[in-house]
């Protein structure tokens, strides 16, 4: 599914945090890796010759810089099926990565969530933020700590698949399918039962009671995610868990994630909202703002009416 990992560097530390998850995934599905960056224009509003030389002088020391430094990234022969290749352009970071991303079907991207700015380096935070609004590639989100260097030596056990019924929202289920087989993990298909009172206040009408409404929806949220389950299964994923939970979808997801030791979440960025669904993007925001677990995310296609 995954032919080619692209993973976005800044030469930050924080950014390369992302690193371990992006080899791990690429074992898995022998993928090839490709290690980019990207070096920001530099403009000058003079139109000076000695200027513009010496502006085209300090842009050809950014490439080779950034060249030697893609060079010094320590991948071992065992994480990758084949090098990895090294690319240094110029341009807008965002628009790079995501036309980068465009010349290959198959790609994931892999980013940390932010990294450190400077004369080289991008705001992880914005330009992560403008690659996940515009690329239709799925997106592997790793949460920066402080700057360090990163450890190599990274697991993962579990997949949690939130779910809120919409069709927008089991887009993300082939992928979860494929990470599980390549992987080898385990799949837990969460849906979390929101409180009704939220939805009755937005449409002005009195709610009834929390725990009435609550035991109502929770039988079909497990007889829906059964149903979901028995499908993977069929499709070849055989550890397949279901669990139900009540509260904040974005804060319950965090919370269960956080609990759960070596664990990849995998969602779509947004789907149907309603009485018994979520408002997707905006959990699935507020999930990869808050969440300490790596995400993958895919952007879900618009229904049609």
């Amino acid at each position: 599914m995954y032919d080619r990992i692209l993973v976005p560097l800044d030469g930050s530390q924080m950014a390369e945090q992302v690193l371990p998850y992006a080899l791990l995934l690429a074992k898995g599905f022998r993928s090839r890796v490709a290690l980019f960056r990207v070096i920001e224009p530099m403009q000058s509003s003079v139109a000076d010759p000695d200027q513009i030389r010496h502006l085209d002088q300090v842009v050809a020391d950014l490439h080779a810089k950034g060249e030697s430094y893609l060079q010094g990234i320590t991948l071992s022969p065992r994480d990758t099926t084949e090098p990895a290749s090294l690319k240094v352009v110029e341009g807008d970071p965002a628009s790079q990565i995501v036309g980068e991303a465009d010349k290959d079907p198959n790609t994931l991207l892999a980013m940390s969530t932010h990294g450190r700015s400077g004369v080289t380096r991008w705001l992880i935070g914005s330009v992560t933020d403008k690659v996940l609004l515009a690329t239709d590639k799925p997106l592997l989100l790793v949460r920066a700590k402080e700057e360090k260097a990163p450890t190599l030596n990274v697991n993962l056990r579990t997949l949690v698949v939130p779910l809120d019924g919409s069709p927008l929202a089991e887009e993300i289920l082939p992928h979860a399918a494929a990470l599980a087989k390549a992987l080898s993990l385990n799949v837990v298909l969460l849906n979390v039962i929101p409180d009704p009172k939220i939805y009755y206040d937005y449409v002005n009408y009195p709610a009834p009671s929390y725990e009435f409404s609550a035991k109502e929806m929770e039988a079909p949220a497990k007889d829906y995610l059964q149903s979901i389950a028995q499908k993977l299964r069929l499709q070849g994923t055989p550890s397949v868990e279901q669990k139900v939970v009540h509260g904040d979808p974005a804060s319950a997801i965090v919370d269960l994630t956080t609990k759960m030791p070596d664990c990849l979440v995998a969602m779509t960025t947004h789907g149907r909202s309603g009485l018994s669904r979520w408002i997707m993007g905006s959990v699935t925001d507020r999930v990869v703002r808050h969440s300490e677990k790596p995400v993958l995310v895919i952007r879900g296609v618009e229904e049609k009416a």
